[in-house]
Order: C-alpha cells, then sequence, then structure tokens
C-alpha cells in the first residue's frame, strides 16, 4: 500500500503532526488489547478435550460397577493431570507476558520528516517503513 502510494504521490507523505496526534487521540495507541480469559475457564479448557474423556468415563464406569477405588483412582490421576497442565499454561503465560513486556516494535515514521517511533504511537494512515522489533534492556 505505501509503495503504491509512492508511485502515485512520487514521494511519501506522511501526516502533519496536527493530524497524527488527532488520530491517536480519536482512534487510540496503535496496540492489540490483550484479553486473558479467567482462570476458572483455563482449568476447564484444560480438562473439557477428548484425552480426558475416555478416563472420565472410566471412572464413572467403575463407580457403576461398585469400585470405588478404582474410580478413585482414575479421578485422582485425572485431577493431577489437569492441575499439572494448567500449572505449565499459566507459567508459559506469565513467560510470555513477560517477553512482551520487553519487546517494542520499532517503525520508521513519516510525518513532515522520517524519524523512529515506537509503533504505539503510529495513527492510522501513518507512513511506516522496516518495522522491526527490539529488545529493551533491563
Amino acid at each position: 500500500m505505501l509503495s503504491q502510494s509512492i508511485r502515485r504521490w512520487g514521494r511519501a507523505r506522511g501526516l502533519t503532526n496536527p493530524e497524527a496526534e488527532a488520530r491517536l487521540h480519536r482512534f487510540g495507541p496503535n496496540v492489540v488489547p490483550e484479553e486473558t480469559p479467567p482462570v476458572w475457564r483455563t482449568l476447564l479448557m484444560k480438562v473439557w478435550t477428548p484425552v480426558f474423556w475416555m478416563p472420565e468415563r472410566t471412572s464413572a464406569l467403575e463407580l457403576v460397577l461398585r469400585k470405588p477405588l478404582e474410580a478413585l483412582v482414575f479421578a485422582l490421576l485425572l485431577a493431577f493431570n489437569g492441575i499439572l497442565g494448567f500449572a505449565q499454561e499459566h507459567r508459559a503465560q506469565r513467560a510470555l507476558m513477560f517477553l512482551r513486556e520487553r519487546l517494542t516494535v520499532e517503525a520508521r515514521v513519516h510525518r513532515e520528516r522520517w524519524f523512529r517511533a515506537t509503533s504505539c504511537f503510529c495513527a492510522p494512515a501513518t507512513s511506516c517503513r522496516r518495522i522491526r522489533a527490539c529488545s529493551t534492556a533491563a
């Protein structure tokens, strides 16, 4: 899209600073809102999979056959597996959040002149080049 506009106008015309500020104020920063599901839903999704259905049904069948010890063993294995999977997913999500906090996306932005800016300050219809991710130093 940028290359088409450059061919059409002969050079990249960026927004003026007041236009960009107005668009940032109107549309907000250029970020994707992160939606984290509730903890109970994450745990439920860990145990509501086809892999869990067979042991769940086996545990119920053991109860029907009046074998409570075997049913308890299957139930404990299911609980342990579900909690372990949930804990691993939670740790992975925390690590991902940590990495996202340290990562900034930079772009060369054209607003009356070319300069570097983080992508969250790019207004809609801003001319950008060379978008790259940078790790912030701790």
